[in-house]
């Protein structure tokens, strides 16, 4: 198994097996400001020859919902991956909600815009990581998933609650804004 400690594999995975990294070392996790850095396990399983789809630092449970999208955003997926035989081992990725606390009350609108800019990370080269540049195409989807009755979260908080939780958006100034529409 891949340990995720930096030890090597021990036997007994097959070689086509496809993995699923979904949360990294909590001990071994690196937080820089706007940024939560919990990619240490992908170089070692890919350099080990693994198949993988990729979810770290994208994991949305109650100690992630204060994350905002910005964080999730800045968090590159091929961090540490550096050969080209190894990155076509990363075969993809996705936003894991998974999470007792979450129904059909609230599951969408706690996936957007988080979801979305995950999405564009993952078809995004490496330097299209502007969260500025980002928000207006984020901004822009919400209102074509409210358009179609999906209820997205907002992509800015005004206030934190007293549980540190987003309490009240508000919606984007400018043309295109839910305000004018």
């Amino acid at each position: 198994m891949i340990n995720g400690d930096g030890s090597k594999p021990k036997p007994g995975l097959h070689p086509s097996t496809v993995l699923h990294l979904w949360e990294g070392n909590f001990q071994a996790m690196a937080y820089k400001p706007g940024r939560l850095d919990w990619n240490h396990t992908l170089p070692q399983v890919v350099a080990a020859g693994f198949a993988v789809i990729q979810s770290q630092g994208w994991y949305l449970n109650a100690e992630k919902l204060k994350t905002t999208w910005e964080t999730f955003y800045m968090n590159e997926p091929m961090t540490g991956v550096t050969k080209e035989s190894d990155e076509r081992l990363v075969l993809g990725g996705e936003a894991c909600m998974w999470q007792e606390f979450i129904d059909g009350s609230n599951v969408l609108n706690t996936v957007w815009p988080r979801a979305a800019a995950v999405a564009e990370r993952l078809w995004s080269p490496q330097g299209v990581n502007d969260t500025a540049a980002a928000k207006p195409r984020l901004a822009q989807f919400r209102f074509l998933l409210q358009e179609r009755g999906i209820p997205a979260g907002v992509l800015d908080f005004s206030k934190q609650s007293t549980y540190g939780l987003p309490e009240a958006g508000q919606p984007p100034d400018g043309p295109g804004s839910c305000l004018e529409q």
